[in-house]
């Protein structure tokens, strides 16, 4: 006899929240099929509403076993099969075009469900998908004959590996998204729809290649723009970590982010940090499970800014994770031999004589058997076209071992060891 299947009794509030989404966007389905384009955008927009407040109390509160299921379907109704009815009521000779889009939201769906959490969206998420799409509308472009395409390449980004801020970690979101939805609210009734559309759609324009140029620095918005032009020490979130940064200290964006996903669970030992900046990359990954990374390194880390270690200093203290902090230039005061030595090279404005600095060096305070890991970018590639060749006739084994990408701009990641004379 198969084992019965039970389904789970618990429902939460968020769940219902799910199940009114998946509602509105059937309502939305029956107005666009019926010529009522108004009263479906509504219904669209109800849904999407919904689909932010349960994820919001689903965090908050907590969600049932089927609440990410019930999530992923509202989703689905809505910015799948809801938008394809209404795109297919605008502009019907292009229905095949737009049957891509249940389709593409489908597979957007089902990567986000298999993917660890982050504080982005790997592809436009399907809201914002659909909030675009509903703007362009709102403005009159529907009737333009790149409409169809502008769509298809919506559609296209959302399996694409953009990154977009997710906003779950900002601090800023609980608070801005009410004040944000009222002020829209005041602009739609008081200076008229058209008004509203071209404002809705620049700021959504605005977010998207904000977002997309550095999602970490966007999903800080608040914090990072206090940061920027107040100099305010302020608090951030990275990587789930809660993370203080002074003035004068480099804020943590993508290039941070590729660099300690490549080098997650690599280092162990007597490790030597170049350059720490607010020292991130000891806190994340200090903050990882032993199954994540079983072997944790001791930490010394340099930087020549005294905010920075400062800063630094501040972070790993306030968790209790032993560090040595070393005022150099690169490794210009460092001495003994390490197990790791890591370096996330200033992607733009790094120097020629910074990398010489460090090829020239990096042989002598590697233990035997010792790793290196370097970041770098094309802009490196361009300075210091020959760093390969270098670090090779200096008798150093160099080879590329993760790759990556920031705004179009390649990125890689470097593992170096000292070659052995056997």
């Amino acid at each position: 006899m198969p084992e019965t299947i039970q389904l789970p009794r618990e429902f939460s509030v968020a769940d219902l929240f799910s199940l009114c989404g998946i509602l509105f966007s059937l309502l939305s389905i029956s107005e666009s099929i019926s010529g009522h384009l108004d009263l479906a955008i509504g219904f669209i927009l109800l849904s999407l509403i919904f689909d932010f407040l349960d994820g919001t109390l689903a965090r908050k509160f907590g969600s049932s076993k089927i609440g990410t299921q019930l999530d992923s379907f509202s989703d689905f109704s809505t910015s799948g099969i809801a938008m394809f009815f209404f795109l297919s009521a605008i502009c019907p000779q292009w229905q095949v075009l737009f049957l891509l889009i249940p389709l593409f939201a489908a597979i957007r769906l089902a990567k986000y469900n298999l993917q660890e959490a982050h504080d982005y969206f790997e592809g436009i998420p399907t809201f914002l998908f659909s909030l675009i799409v509903i703007a362009l509308y709102g403005v009159g472009l529907s009737s333009s004959v790149y409409f169809p395409f502008v769509t298809g390449l919506l559609a296209l980004s959302m399996i694409s590996g953009i990154r977009i801020s997710s906003f779950k970690q900002s601090r800023s979101t609980p608070i801005l998204a009410p004040v944000l939805f009222l002020a829209l609210l005041l602009v739609y009734f008081f200076l008229g729809t058209m008004f509203f559309w071209n404002l809705v759609l620049l700021g959504l324009l605005i977010f998207l290649c904000f977002s997309a140029f550095d999602y970490s620095v966007c999903g800080n918005a608040v914090a990072v723009l206090q940061h920027w032009f107040l100099s305010k020490p302020v608090q951030i979130t990275f990587e789930s970590c809660s993370l203080l940064l002074l003035p004068r200290v480099h804020i943590p964006a993508t290039t941070t982010q590729f660099f300690y996903h490549a080098i997650k669970g690599r280092i162990s030992g007597n490790t030597l940090e170049i350059g720490t900046g607010s020292g991130v990359i000891p806190l994340v990954l200090s903050s990882l499970s032993s199954s994540e990374s079983p072997k944790s390194p001791r930490w010394i880390c340099t930087d020549i800014s005294t905010a920075s270690i400062e800063n630094a200093r501040r972070n790993l203290e306030s968790k209790k994770i032993p560090v040595t902090f070393i005022m150099s230039d690169v490794s210009a005061n460092v001495t003994g031999t390490y197990d790791t030595i890591l370096w996330n090279f200033p992607y733009f404005v790094g120097s020629k004589s910074l990398m010489e600095k460090f090829v020239l060096n990096v042989g002598k305070y590697l233990k035997p058997g010792g790793k290196a890991y370097l970041a770098s970018s094309l802009v490196m590639d361009i300075r210091y076209p020959d760093f390969e060749k270098i670090a090779r006739e200096r008798g150093l084994l160099i080879k590329i071992i993760e790759k990556g990408a920031y705004w179009g701009i390649p990125l890689k990641l470097y593992e170096i060891q000292v070659q052995s004379n056997s």
